[in-house]
């Protein structure tokens, strides 16, 4: 998890934020603020460290790719949080158990990681409790017709997310 943060932080999210977090961090929503918190902690052996853990993720990731086109898996590790969730005092249980509030349940980190893996997140429908609800499927790398692909192929079967049908409200 440590990795992961770091990763994100010095590669995508909290550099990319930290201007902004100088400027007025109020304006920021919390999971942004905290990126950019981190990401002025992150030293060059932590990036290395984030670097070196991604490659073993790779390691045990890319068998997998030998005799498979995706890896399918969900976006969430849960049906969601409160859309007024605070990661600086809230909590996320799943199943009972409390996760880390930046990624714990969030299924995305690892290809942020492995960016090089192509990933697209489909919509799926809604969870018991309303919440949308998406899978992501990821390819090998560089692979992105596949999976462009398989996500043409689902919508073909499945249908179209937003519809009247499913989100009334919209309509």
């Amino acid at each position: 998890m440590k990795a992961a943060l770091d990763h994100l932080s010095y590669c995508v999210m909290g550099a990319s934020v930290l201007q902004y977090y100088q400027e007025d961090k109020d304006k920021l929503t919390g999971y942004a603020r905290r990126f950019a918190e981190i990401v002025q902690e992150v030293n060059i052996m932590d990036a290395f460290e984030a670097e070196m853990v991604a490659g073993e993720m790779w390691a045990q990731l890319s068998p997998v790719f030998d005799k498979y086109n995706l890896f399918i898996c969900p976006t969430l590790g849960g049906k969601g949080v409160a859309a007024d969730f605070d990661y600086d005092k809230d909590e996320v249980a799943i199943n009972g158990e409390t996760v880390h509030p930046l990624l714990g349940w969030i299924m995305t980190y690892p290809f942020n990681m492995l960016s090089r893996c192509p990933v697209l997140s489909i919509p799926t429908g809604k969870a018991s409790n309303q919440v949308p609800t998406g899978i992501q499927l990821a390819g090998p790398t560089y692979e992105d017709i596949p999976v462009f692909q398989a996500a043409s192929a689902y919508a073909a079967v499945a249908g179209h997310f937003i519809s009247a049908a499913n989100c009334p409200e919209l309509f």
